[in-house]
């Protein structure tokens, strides 16, 4: 079992809960994005169809981080611009 201490999504929201500035979450989505472009030129340059589908799952596993990022920021910050 997964202490709480030790829980990743519970160290997230403690991260983004701090983060007033909004430098973590600028950091966090500018990973995301990173990790989705690579994905896409991984894509782009030619893979098998079952590679592909393991890519398209990373993007949507990196698109729906994004997402949780910005909601988890927003439900402690509102949405002050950033």
């Amino acid at each position: 079992m997964v202490s709480e201490t030790d829980n990743p999504a519970v160290e997230l929201q403690a991260v983004l809960a701090a983060d007033k500035g909004g430098e973590a979450r600028r950091r966090l989505s500018d990973a995301l994005a990173s990790i989705r472009a690579d994905v896409r030129r991984q894509q782009n340059v030619g893979v098998s169809p079952s590679e592909f589908r393991v890519l398209e799952s990373i993007d949507g596993a990196a698109e729906a981080a994004g997402t949780v990022v910005e909601a988890v920021w927003r439900r402690y910050h509102g949405d002050a611009s950033i």
